[in-house]
């Protein structure tokens, strides 16, 4: 497409990596066991308006998080702002995020939980409804670009054999970040990668 950064493709004012085309992904949590969760730099990388939610939530947050992520919140806040001054999820001594929860050795998100469970009307950060794709901001695009992780490579795997390409398996996130017409059009663009 025309003025398109080298391996992106432009809509509105995205520049979308056109891996997300190409490669197959569906998360396996029987084989990552959800690390995306639990290994990384970071915690997740949020909004200031998923930051402000957070804090506003606070109370309703702390009943629902393990005693482990309770401490950290109680220590760091609901939402901390890393040195990129990119405000990003809590981190348990470093490691996984002080939302996580675990079952049957799996990771999920207590925040998520709580939304499906109608005790708090956002659901978990949009950074973590997009993974894999991380959101880059650099004038004068959001860069959607796809992170290849060898922890996911069993998700690459599940989405080949299920047949789900990576924008298609996070449509909601999408939806959520961009809204429906935006998904309508990149699916429209897909075509021309398949």
């Amino acid at each position: 497409m025309k003025n398109s950064p080298a391996g992106y493709v432009v809509l509105e004012d995205v520049a979308i990596d056109r891996r997300i085309f190409d490669i197959y992904f569906a998360c396996d949590l029987n084989a990552c066991k959800g690390a995306c969760c639990v290994e990384g730099d970071g915690g997740a990388p949020l909004s200031s308006a998923e930051a402000h939610q957070l804090q506003e939530n606070a109370a309703a947050l702390m009943r629902e998080v393990p005693a482990r992520g309770k401490e950290a919140l109680l220590i760091q806040g609901n939402a901390v702002l890393a040195e990129d001054k990119i405000w990003e999820t809590p981190l348990i001594e470093g490691k996984e995020c002080a939302y996580v929860y675990f079952e049957n050795g799996i990771a999920f998100c207590s925040i998520e939980r709580a939304f499906r469970a109608g005790r708090l009307e956002f659901n978990k950060p949009v950074s973590c409804h997009l993974y894999p794709i991380r959101v880059y901001r650099k004038e004068p695009f959001d860069y959607l670009v796809y992170e290849e992780w060898s922890v996911c490579s069993p998700a690459c795997a599940a989405g080949k054999e299920s047949n789900i390409r990576v924008f298609e398996f996070v449509k909601d996130g999408l939806i959520r970040a961009y809204g429906e017409a935006f998904y309508e059009q990149l699916t429209e663009i897909s075509k021309q990668f398949t």
